[in-house]
């Protein structure tokens, strides 16, 4: 599979983005961010409209409270991701940040292995200024659903869940406090991932990137 700088980084950026549109959580206002069109608005406006029932009861909220960073691939464990997936090759485009009154968000996808057999890990962290992050979580664990399997996975955050995107790959999505997390691992060719436990990878990834933005 070929991998687009352009591709990767649009459709993350502004997937995330409309969604922060449609919660009512501000534009992107800095350096990076992109403004989603009329039509996206609408189409996010719209989905939230139509949105199922939460993917289960409220978990008990913590006292953990997160602070977002402009390159947040810097809290990727290299030195754990280089083992399983090769050699780091660096960033793929700019990482981007925005930031309005209610929250902040920070993309960056990460490439690891060698030239013509690499693997992608994609990033995306919103961090909510005016509380809890759940919502925001479950509206995108919602609208996920429509399209693919959905599986809760226990043991990070205070709601995880996995799922396979038949293009690009395994994806963990969670929230914690005031954090909801998104990490990618989308690789070039499946020998290159195909003996590896994704799943593992991806918590492991997901809870060092936690610990490195929690505000004591």
């Amino acid at each position: 599979m070929s991998l687009s700088p352009t591709i990767v980084t649009a459709r993350a950026a502004c997937g995330i983005a409309a969604m922060l549109l449609a919660f009512g959580m501000g534009a992107c206002d800095d350096i990076g961010s992109t403004q989603p069109t009329a039509s996206v608005r609408a189409s996010a406006s719209a989905s939230t409209a139509t949105q199922p029932a939460s993917p289960g009861p409220p978990r008990a909220t913590t006292a953990a409270r997160y602070v977002n960073r402009r390159d947040i691939c810097g809290t990727l464990d290299h030195t754990r991701l280089t083992q399983a997936l090769g050699v780091n090759a660096g960033n793929l485009g700019q990482p981007r940040f925005s930031d309005s009154r209610t929250s902040s968000l920070a993309t960056c996808s990460h490439q690891y292995g060698p030239a013509g057999m690499r693997s992608l890990i994609s990033v995306e962290v919103m961090t909510s200024k005016e509380g809890s992050a759940q919502g925001f979580y479950e509206g995108m664990h919602g609208a996920q659903q429509r399209s693919t399997a959905v599986t809760d996975v226990p043991g990070i955050g205070q709601q995880a869940a996995v799922y396979t995107d038949p293009t690009t790959g395994p994806h963990l999505m969670a929230y914690d406090g005031n954090l909801y997390l998104s990490i990618a691992l989308i690789p070039v060719n499946s020998a290159t991932t195909e003996l590896l436990n994704t799943q593992a990878l991806l918590v492991a990834s997901a809870q060092h990137v936690l610990d490195e933005l929690r505000h004591e």
